[in-house]
């Protein structure tokens, strides 16, 4: 395996990855972003799930980049992403008084607790990179729906993120449990799931879910999303 850093030019910078594998048949790549397909390697000994690629591809574009890859069979592949670059300058650099009362600012702002209720470590650990980039949010996971309800009677958060195909209780049946509840029932839920039809979205929204999200997630409407439930316009 080779890594390759390059220039393409003054304002950006490539990272590619180039291997000697197997490589992917012209016939299957464009399936290669496809979440879950593991393009026919279900029964091989070759584990995964067919969900990297593309979390890999979204957090590249929430970072305003690219992503790519060219292969040919029995002769490998190369995979790339391609970032803008970044300059750091004196007045860019402020000084223990300067940032004072950004940091007052900060401490002023009204947290909003947020609720994900995920089972997949990946997912989690995409999630919270996202929300680190927006100071007035709290985030608290759980990775079944047992624990999550437990979290929400106790945090009481403003917005609750569901996995609908959760182990144990799923999300609708987590749903109903919130709906049952004095504490919990008017908390806003997005669902969110890979189960894409319009039949899909339309049972998640029937359930009582107050908006239905489909994965791979678009993290900017995800945001949005949680904007129009809160009624509260969020910034970075």
């Amino acid at each position: 395996m080779e890594i390759i850093v390059s220039l393409p030019d003054s304002d950006s910078i490539r990272i590619a990855i180039r291997d000697t594998g197997y490589g992917i048949d012209e016939n299957l790549q464009q399936r290669l972003f496809e979440p879950f397909d593991r393009l026919d390697k279900d029964a091989s000994d070759i584990q995964g799930t067919g969900i990297g690629l593309v979390i890999s591809r979204e957090l590249i574009k929430l970072m305003n980049g690219s992503f790519g890859f060219e292969s040919e069979r029995d002769k490998g592949s190369t995979f790339w992403i391609e970032l803008q670059r970044s300059s750091v300058n004196n007045s860019s650099v402020l000084s223990p008084a300067d940032s004072q009362p950004d940091q007052m600012d900060g401490a002023q702002i009204k947290h909003i607790k947020i609720l994900c209720i995920e089972d997949n470590p990946t997912n989690l650990n995409l999630m919270q990179r996202v929300f680190k980039q927006y100071p007035q949010f709290d985030l608290i996971t759980a990775a079944d729906a047992e624990a999550g309800l437990e979290l929400a009677r106790q945090f009481e958060p403003e917005v609750i993120l569901m996995d609908i195909n959760l182990p144990g209780k799923n999300g609708f049946e987590a749903l109903k449990d919130l709906k049952r509840s004095a504490i919990t029932r008017d908390i806003k839920t997005i669902a969110l799931s890979a189960n894409a039809m319009p039949i899909d979205i339309d049972k998640g929204l029937k359930a009582g879910f107050d908006y239905y999200l489909t994965k791979p997630l678009n993290f900017n409407l995800l945001i949005e999303t949680i904007s129009r439930a809160i009624e509260k316009p969020i910034k970075r």
